[in-house]
């Protein structure tokens, strides 16, 4: 637990919870839905909230890898109403990730172009699709 904010009824907490030991004796094709398990019980453990609602970004920052490679540990915002913690991915975290996907679509690093030389003509074509 690194920060504690208490507004009025709602708390807000950080954490970084440890994933790897829950998934590493599962198999590979169950690891990435037994972390987001263990993000709840970890969040329910230390809230002790009824309903835990986890984040769409969170969830993504989790699968991002696919099934089989989750991440060893992930750090969370825990904001704690009543009977309800909604467990989301920090700021600084988010707005990262956002930044580091809107400077490759600028950079048009989404698509691959093949270069072709004629002579002394540069002619570039899309990368054709294979398979």
């Amino acid at each position: 637990m690194e920060e504690i904010q208490a507004t009025g009824i709602a708390m807000e907490r950080m954490y970084t919870i440890p994933l790897r030991g829950g998934w590493l004796k599962k198999p590979r094709s169950k690891r990435a839905p037994r972390a987001i398990r263990d993000i709840r019980t970890f969040i329910a453990r230390h809230t002790k909230a009824e309903q835990i609602i986890i984040s769409k970004a969170l969830n993504q920052a989790v699968w991002a890898s696919g099934i089989q490679r989750p991440p060893a540990k992930v750090k969370v915002k825990v904001v704690v109403e009543g009977g309800r913690a909604s467990v989301t991915l920090p700021d600084e975290i988010v707005e990262k990730a956002e930044k580091g996907r809107f400077e490759k679509v600028a950079e048009g690093k989404g698509e691959k172009d093949e270069t072709i030389q004629t002579g002394a003509a540069v002619q570039t074509e899309p990368a054709k699709k294979t398979g």
